[in-house]
């Protein structure tokens, strides 16, 4: 890398935030070795995601559930949030089961 290319700051916020985006940039990275091995054997590499939002994080792990081809694992912080998922599972069932008869009461 030519020298004109090379960025200096003493600023101690800039300095911060450079190195932040690089140590995430590198602990997320996979070694290259890895992930040519990976594409030339065909292995998927798990998908890891964090979803802070709890009716964003019950939405989503559903839908993923519902259009699972193989397999989906979802975890939750506590014992409540999977009751409440599972209260949330049975109150989706009964308004399908009742959306259903609904709809053949009417033919």
């Amino acid at each position: 890398m030519p020298a004109s290319e090379i960025i200096y700051s003493n600023m101690k916020e800039l300095v911060e935030r450079q190195q932040y985006v690089f140590d995430t940039l590198w602990n997320k990275s996979i070694p290259a070795e890895e992930k040519i091995t990976e594409i030339e054997e065909g292995i998927t590499s798990p998908n890891l995601e964090v979803i802070q939002n709890l009716q964003e994080a019950a939405k989503r792990s559903w839908e993923l559930a519902r259009n699972a081809k193989e397999e989906v694992f979802a975890m939750v912080a506590t014992a409540n949030a999977f009751r409440r998922q599972e209260i949330q599972i049975l109150e989706e069932k009964v308004k399908k089961l009742e959306k259903e008869k609904s709809d053949s009461e009417r033919l």
